[in-house]
């Protein structure tokens, strides 16, 4: 079932692909907005393949992260130049019903400035299926510093 389900996934994937080259066409050169969740994708290297896209609550969404659950591919980029660095934990539920971070990534570099993780990194970075994943997004130095906000999914 589980492979049946991840083929429709790769359809519906590949189809969305076809529809935001058409739709969204971004050039290399051109800056993006950080206002819609299609040009969100542009800084995280693939727009129309993301099981998740979600930004900080800033006014400018400064912070933006994309994931793929296939491969466990997460994306954090630096979407504004407002001097503050994205950030954010990525955490799993034990059988205790307690979520237990896996890992931390942060875009430091600046505007533009992406960073990521996947299952093929290893260790913390493969993260179980059929599980709850819980995701914090936050801008500035420690967790829930400004424009937090959290995420959750069950990672199929």
């Amino acid at each position: 079932m589980k492979s049946l389900s991840r083929k429709f996934g790769a359809v519906a994937t590949a189809l969305m692909t076809c529809i935001a080259m058409f739709a969204v066409a971004p050039t290399a050169s051109a800056a993006p907005a950080a206002s819609s969740s299609a040009t969100a994708t542009t800084y995280c290297k693939g727009a129309g393949t993301w099981d998740h896209v979600w930004t900080t609550t800033d006014s400018a969404n400064g912070g933006t992260v994309c994931i793929e659950e296939y491969r466990d591919i997460v994306y954090l980029c630096d979407t504004a130049a407002d001097g503050l660095a994205p950030r954010m934990n990525v955490a799993t539920q034990s059988s205790s019903g307690q979520y237990n971070t896996r890992y931390t990534l942060t875009a430091s570099g600046g505007n533009g400035t992406c960073v990521h993780a996947q299952e093929s990194d290893g260790g913390s970075h493969d993260l179980p299926y059929d599980a709850w994943i819980y995701i914090d997004i936050w801008l500035g130095p420690l967790p829930g510093s400004y424009h937090y906000g959290k995420e959750f999914y069950i990672n199929g």
